[in-house]
């Protein structure tokens, strides 16, 4: 765990397989495509992102307003969101949304053993119901309006459909993946762009400092944070450091919610490849996955090769480690500065600066947190060892220059 309470898994190696793709028939190879297209803009989102958050002096200014007895920690400015960012999560749940369409088409066409009149084509979607009667009446109404029979009550298509409907999730068909998906899509084809805005996930004490108890921190709105939120109220003349957790949430269309939007395009993302597609195709979700992603820039003789080439690392991962680096780059130093001798922190910048990101997270890998006597000790070994390791560096670099 980093000094700002991140938290670093152990270093896994796992050999690479190939998926078995058996279950993926031929008309839809297109769609592994689709997804790798959908996966390409979340990467470019994410880049974007970094780019904002990483931005010099942060992305909220505070300042302490005196009030009477106490200090108001107010903010006095928001860095502007690019407009890229609700433009780019369009663009990734309409993707999504065409992954999930083409390939309710082409299983329609395909069961269906004729062409397509273009009344039926037109009549070819995949609903969202929130209540298994609104299902049974989109079913009926499309009946009567001359869908082709794989749309047909008792076909085996349709009722791969139906496991895919959001009522089937209990208690919160709202919040089912198809249902998202639809009301996101839904608001970015024919209203706006994706809202997206900067809040704060959480505002936490520093670990390990004492909190007076006249401090009031109050839990962060879900919705934007905005120049005037009073995020901290303090006694006059008390400091209390915290660590601000902001976040890019991404807007329920209709709601209140603002969840983080990496996170909401992410499950939404691997719904569409995990569940929704393998279901529309064979009626299960127990088969290996696509690819997140492969290489769609080039042409392929043997496009099914090139898919089972592909990687399961999705863009949230890449960007996921990415801060992970970012995070242990700026802590690291200083929890290795931190050791009682007060070693010059040139020599750890120079030696964190040489390691690569794989020996970076490794590193920080090591550490464990906890509060215990053990734990203090065990942190304590390891920033001696790492020392050393400074030492060693510095000295090597010495001696190339003698």
């Amino acid at each position: 765990m980093c000094a700002c309470g991140h938290r670093f898994d152990d270093v896994r190696i796992l050999e690479a397989v190939a998926p078995d793709l058996f279950w993926l028939p031929d008309r839809h190879v297109q769609v592994a495509a689709t997804l790798a297209h959908a996966d390409d803009l979340f990467g470019q989102l994410t880049e974007v992102l970094f780019a904002y958050q990483a931005q010099p002096g942060g992305t909220i200014g505070l300042e302490e307003v005196p009030a009477g007895a106490v200090s108001r920690t107010t903010v006095i400015s928001v860095a502007s969101l690019p407009r890229s960012v609700p433009l780019l999560a369009a663009d990734v749940l309409t993707t999504l949304r065409a992954a999930v369409e083409h390939t309710l088409f082409a299983e329609v066409e395909h069961a269906n053993r004729r062409p397509l009149t273009a009344v039926e084509a037109r009549l070819i979607e995949m609903p969202a119901a929130l209540t298994a009667e609104k299902f049974e009446g989109w079913v009926r109404d499309r009946m009567k309006k001359g869908a082709p029979k794989p749309l047909h009550l008792g076909s085996p298509l349709l009722e791969r459909m139906r496991k895919l409907q959001p009522y089937q999730r209990s208690g919160s068909p709202g919040e089912h993946p198809m249902a998202l998906l639809a009301d996101h899509s839904n608001l970015a084809k024919h209203r706006m762009p994706a809202v997206a805005a900067l809040r704060l996930a959480m505002i936490r004490p520093d670990d390990g400092t004492p909190v007076d108890p006249r401090v009031r921190i109050p839990n962060p709105v879900e919705g934007p944070v905005k120049v005037g939120d009073v995020l901290a109220e303090t006694p006059r003349g008390v400091r209390v450091p915290v660590s601000l957790f902001p976040t890019v949430g991404l807007n329920r269309p209709g709601t209140d919610r603002w969840p983080v939007l990496v996170k909401e395009l992410d499950a939404i993302a691997s719904w569409v490849r995990t569940q929704a597609v393998p279901i529309l195709i064979t009626g299960t979700p127990d088969v290996d996955p696509l690819p997140a992603g492969f290489d769609i820039v080039q042409g392929h003789d043997d496009e099914r090769a090139a898919i089972g080439a592909g990687t399961q690392t999705t863009a949230r991962d890449r960007y996921r480690r990415r801060l992970d680096v970012a995070i242990v780059r700026m802590d690291l130093p200083e929890l290795i500065a931190a050791h009682p001798d007060q070693p010059d922190r040139g020599p750890i910048d120079r030696w964190v600066a040489s390691l690569g990101d794989d020996e970076l997270l490794e590193r920080m890998g090591r550490f464990r947190a906890g509060r215990t006597v053990a734990a203090a000790e065990r942190t304590f070994r390891l920033v001696e060892t790492m020392l050393a390791e400074v030492r060693t560096f510095e000295a090597q670099g010495t001696a190339e220059y003698t």
